[in-house]
């Protein structure tokens, strides 16, 4: 028999979180409506604001060296934003 799958909240308070990914011990996630990429420890710790888009993120990703993407979801593009502040975006 397998074992029961215990739940635990580690973040609460999001507007519309989405597209979590775990990446360096991390796990990263967007919240669309307050318009910020986040990170969190995996018990729940150490929240983090990684950066902010003002045309709403809607999914991460990571370069091969290292930086992080970020899917502007009003502006439909990709770009690379720098901390708390999101640069122009730039079309893939």
């Amino acid at each position: 028999m397998a074992a029961a799958l215990e739940f635990k909240t580690i973040v609460s308070g999001l507007h519309y979180g989405e597209g979590p990914r775990w990446h360096d011990g991390r796990l990263w996630f967007v919240d669309f409506y307050s318009h910020k990429v986040q990170s969190v420890a995996e018990d729940g710790s150490d929240l983090r604001l990684e950066a902010t888009v003002p045309q709403q993120p809607s999914g991460i990703g990571w370069l091969p060296d290292g930086r992080l993407l970020v899917v502007s979801s009003k502006q439909t593009q990709t770009g690379l934003p720098t901390p708390f502040a999101a640069r122009a975006m730039q079309s893939c």
